[in-house]
């Protein structure tokens, strides 16, 4: 919606404001994160998802439709980065479901929130099923190797190309 603006921040709260309404947030999630909050992007394909991630080094999706709720939990915790700050995520505008992240851990990953949790092929498919159980099903691609990535965007006319400064 064209009226509708998100903000997160240092106070760890995700704020939804309408400028039809002026006087305040519309909704508001306190302490979001365990830390400050530094980047969202709202999925353009799916209008009520909203990701957050901070110097918490979590990803989190957020159901705006929930935010009734009193504290509206999110649908989906990835603490994959966790220790290391999250700058930058970004939905996939060709992919209702894909995301990509960068972190102070040096590395990109791009995600699939549409993939399930199927641990035993994921331990049948490699020969170290402790490595294997490390991983989130939903982790499709670790670019690591980067030195201090700052943002990460996807190209809106070309599929997959992704770009990280």
């Amino acid at each position: 919606e064209s009226t509708v603006l998100v903000s997160v921040g240092v106070d760890a709260a995700v704020r939804v404001f309408d400028s039809r309404s002026p006087a305040g947030p519309m909704l508001t999630r306190a302490n979001a994160h365990a830390a400050d909050i530094n980047t969202l992007s709202w999925n353009t394909s799916v209008s009520y998802l909203l990701a957050t991630a901070g110097d918490d080094g979590v990803l989190k999706v957020w159901d705006l439709r929930a935010f009734g709720r009193d504290p509206p939990d999110p649908v989906g915790n990835f603490a994959w980065h966790a220790g290391h700050p999250i700058v930058s995520c970004q939905w996939d505008p060709h992919d209702e479901s894909a995301l990509a992240i960068a972190a102070a851990d040096n590395s990109v990953t791009l995600w699939d929130l549409s993939v399930e949790d199927e641990s035993a092929a994921a331990d049948a498919a490699t020969d170290d099923p402790d490595f294997a159980a490390s991983l989130p099903p939903q982790l499709l691609f670790v670019h690591q190797g980067l030195t201090d990535p700052k943002e990460t965007k996807h190209h809106p006319q070309i599929p997959r190309l992704l770009i990280t400064t």
